[in-house]
């Protein structure tokens, strides 16, 4: 549906010197994996006024995309099977003209401005206040960017020098490393060859700074690029 006409969601109830925004005829969907914040979420922009679904993956976001009428769409980053930003290059690849907010627990420059360069409209971390969340949302929901001061502050910081994003492919070598698959493995999963493979890891060790494939995966968790699997034998 896109964006919200501009008389819908300027009704705000004064408290103090902080406005409580109302999101009254905004429809929102919210991705993500943990129950206890998406409910979160819901309770906020339900209480403002706006109506909306869950989704606990990308996957059942997009299996719904076509049929929806929504304005705006919460996105988490790090979630099992496909991540926030792989939804928002499906999206990009849709031609889909939903504003997107990511709402994510990640502050690493480089997954800011890579979910920019996506096409999201903003970037809040899930520790905002509700006035905070609110107010990004109702930005997005009207074309407006919607940066979080820490992100926009974690953005200027790393401007200069910042290392580009892991590739998608880099990305898939990462998995099949967390799997504790050695090189030549690795290279007949994907179809690529062994010296590929090594070039990819080499990419990631140099984008974390680090020296060991251990740390590489303590890294890549920490970031939220990978999830740890339930048991898995690295082979560092």
């Amino acid at each position: 549906m896109g964006l919200l006409p501009s008389s819908l969601g300027e009704g705000r109830l004064m408290h103090g010197s902080n406005p409580t925004i109302m999101l009254a005829g905004a429809s929102i969907a919210i991705v993500d994996d943990h129950q206890i914040v998406a409910q979160a979420l819901q309770l906020l922009v339900e209480g403002s006024g706006a109506t909306s679904e869950v989704f606990t993956s990308g996957e059942a976001l997009l299996k719904r995309l076509p049929e929806s009428t929504w304005h705006l769409i919460l996105l988490d980053l790090s979630m099992p099977g496909m991540s926030g930003l792989e939804v928002l290059e499906q999206l990009r690849s849709r031609r889909c003209d939903i504003a997107v907010l990511v709402v994510s627990m990640h502050d690493n420059p480089a997954y800011v401005r890579r979910a920019l360069d996506l096409g999201a409209r903003g970037y809040v971390r899930k520790d905002a206040s509700a006035d905070q969340l609110l107010e990004a949302i109702d930005k997005a929901t009207h074309g407006l960017p919607a940066i979080s001061q820490d992100a926009a502050r974690c953005l200027i910081a790393r401007q200069r020098g910042t290392k580009p994003f892991p590739s998608r492919a880099e990305i898939l070598v990462l998995r099949e490393v967390l799997q504790g698959h050695r090189a030549r493995e690795i290279a007949v999963a994907l179809g690529i060859s062994k010296r590929t493979v090594e070039s990819h890891k080499a990419r990631l060790m140099e984008y974390y700074q680090v020296r060991s494939t251990l740390e590489l995966i303590r890294c890549a968790e920490d970031d939220g690029l990978v999830r740890p699997p339930a048991s898995a034998k690295m082979n560092i």
